[in-house]
């Protein structure tokens, strides 16, 4: 298979508009597991009296159970017509069956409820840091002299190969998220204000692909259009209570995606027209670059050169230009 050559950018992403749309991975780039998936299963298992279970031995059974489940159910179950609660209990009980065939009534519901909630994650401070940041931006509250983010207007959403437990995980640790989602109806969303932390989250599930398929991001621009339709007639029915709201278009945003994986968020993202920037927290990718030119190879699609902006933290963003 040939290579696709990826460069890494010596100078900062410069971006040419005075608005932002930026959008996230979330696992891996906002969120990390509190400690391994194993682990976890372990501690909550043991609470259920399932003692003497080995974290090195639950993590391969996890592995072999989820990969048989998304072959038979692929997208977390979304092809065969399967809730992710559903799916996600097909795995529990292949992962653990070999080691209990009775497994306690409460212990599926429960790793289930600890899944999907901010009990089996942390937020990564950077994220935390960065939120922070708009939210000072957007309330001018910030105390500092030079505020380093050069867009008057941003807008956050989030793009991720995953089920409809993101929101809710999220939430958890206070970040105020949209209730929008891709091609679903929610009698909630019509009353988003456009000061959310996250305005909008775009699942694979929903979509019905995964990154880096381009339909993914499309789905993002278009959740993203209807976002910023709302906000706009919001802010005209609300007359003088929303003076302060000023309307803006599709048209005046640049762009930007940023995930820890070089394929399904680098590539996927600029196959899609997007800007992207590889987040890569430990070197994943450093033995990957040709040393001297910095080049970063990836065994897919025709052989071609492109530019890749990395950065190690989140903080790094703040680096950002915009002209």
């Amino acid at each position: 298979m040939s290579k696709k050559k990826l460069m890494m950018s010596r100078e900062r992403l410069i971006l040419s508009k005075k608005k932002l749309l930026i959008t996230f991975d979330a696992l891996g780039t906002l969120l990390v597991p509190k400690q391994s998936v194993a682990e976890q299963y372990v501690e909550v298992a043991r609470r259920h009296g399932l003692e003497n279970l080995d974290p090195r031995n639950v993590g391969l059974s996890f592995k072999k159970a989820f990969r048989q489940e998304t072959t038979v159910h692929p997208n977390y179950g979304k092809a065969s017509g399967i809730k992710p609660p559903e799916w996600w209990t097909n795995v529990i009980k292949a992962t653990l069956h070999p080691f209990s065939r009775s497994l306690p009534k409460r212990l599926v519901p429960d790793l289930l409820k600890h899944f999907s909630s901010s009990e089996g994650y942390s937020l990564y401070p950077s994220a935390a840091s960065f939120f922070t940041m708009l939210r000072n931006k957007r309330e001018q509250t910030s105390t500092r002299a030079e505020e380093p983010w050069p867009w008057g207007h941003t807008v956050v959403g989030i793009i991720t190969n995953s089920d409809n437990t993101v929101p809710d995980i999220l939430s958890g640790f206070g970040l105020d998220v949209g209730t929008k989602r891709f091609r679903a109806t929610n009698e909630h969303a019509e009353n988003a204000c456009g000061d959310e932390d996250i305005a909008f989250v775009v699942l694979s599930y929903d979509v019905g692909v995964r990154k880096p398929d381009r339909l993914i991001f499309d789905a993002a621009k278009e959740l993203f259009k209807t976002t910023l339709g709302d906000n706009n007639r919001a802010a005209q029915i609300g007359g003088a209570l929303a003076s302060n709201k000023a309307e803006h278009r599709f048209e005046e945003f640049d762009l930007l995606h940023v995930g820890d994986h070089n394929t399904q968020d680098v590539l996927g993202a600029q196959d899609a027209g997007w800007n992207s920037i590889l987040l890569d927290r430990k070197g994943r990718y450093r033995k990957d670059f040709e040393q001297g030119q910095e080049m970063l190879n990836v065994g897919i699609g025709p052989s071609r050169r492109r530019r890749v902006d990395v950065i190690q933290d989140l903080n790094a963003l703040r680096l950002l230009k915009a002209f």
